[in-house]
């Protein structure tokens, strides 16, 4: 699918916020929090930040700020996953929707995958 380029720069620059979107939701939906939801869905958000921390490990002189890189790395958790950061996102996020109610997954689900269809 094609995707126009200016959105999707703008769309990587502001993924941050997407995040932010759903720590607002937190604090706005406080009751939703039970012990046990909270505890589970933040084993998943932990989980996710863990990936994220291993993949970001393995390419530190790639890293850039644009969207693309100079190398393909096939090392590492790059191993099995194409993208093992954005799956970190994603598996943090249902971790966050796990801890706001399920109604709430179904939103993150289809949030993410069109934030990520258009970086």
């Amino acid at each position: 699918m094609p995707v126009n380029k200016k959105l999707s720069n703008i769309a990587f620059k502001c993924r941050g916020l997407f995040w932010a979107l759903f720590a607002a939701a937190a604090l706005f939906f406080p009751g939703s929090f039970g012990p046990a939801r909270y505890a589970g869905g933040m084993l998943i958000v932990v989980s996710g930040q863990l990936l994220r921390y291993w993949a970001a490990g393995y390419i530190p002189k790639y890293r850039t700020e644009k969207i693309g890189a100079p190398i393909l790395v096939t090392w590492g958790p790059y191993r099995w996953v194409r993208n093992p950061l954005y799956a970190g996102n994603f598996i943090m996020g249902l971790g966050w929707a796990l801890m706001l109610g399920w109604m709430w997954v179904a939103a993150f689900t289809a949030a993410f995958l069109l934030l990520y269809c258009l970086i």
